[in-house]
């Protein structure tokens, strides 16, 4: 429906709505007091959580958003269908960087050390790739010829990159 909610952890009970733009498919990543989520509709919205204003809106030109978005450094991680994965400041929403991923991004954006990674969707007939991408430039520091969702979990010393039927781990 486009509505997002804030509820109270112990009780359920609703603290506030706001109706945000089109239907909603990823999640929201948070920072500080903000908040931010993307729509099918094509923005990217960040809201203040503890009243649910709206902060500022970035445009993608239309392209669905279906990912959900990283958040680390002052910068918001997103990728949306028309292949763009970008990082806005958290702050007001100014484009950082953008890096053309050359397919469809679905899956959620992963923050591990100084990179953020991000996956194509895998389809029928489509290159998978998945990418690692300098946080500050948005410069392609490592690739990978497989993808899936959500690319990449840190855990320890070890890097572990989801691919559509393989895991990969690195050290």
């Amino acid at each position: 429906s486009g509505t997002i909610y804030a509820v109270n952890a112990t009780t359920g009970t609703e603290i506030w709505r706001q109706t945000i733009g089109k239907r909603l498919s990823g999640g929201p990543a948070s920072s500080g007091n903000t908040a931010v989520i993307g729509d099918v509709g094509g923005q990217v919205v960040a809201v203040d959580i503890r009243n649910g204003r709206v902060r500022w809106r970035r445009s993608t030109g239309g392209a669905a958003v279906y990912s959900s978005p990283a958040i680390a450094r002052g910068t918001v991680f997103i990728g949306s269908y028309n292949g763009a994965f970008q990082a806005l400041d958290l702050a007001n929403g100014n484009v950082r960087w953008t890096h053309n991923a050359g397919g469809r991004i679905s899956g959620s954006a992963s923050v591990v050390g100084n990179v953020v990674y991000t996956s194509v969707l895998a389809r029928p007939g489509a290159p998978r790739r998945t990418f690692g991408l300098d946080v500050r430039t948005g410069k392609v520091r490592w690739q990978n010829s497989d993808g899936r969702y959500s690319p990449a979990v840190g855990a320890g010393r070890t890097l572990y990159i989801v691919g559509v039927n393989t895991l990969y781990a690195y050290r």
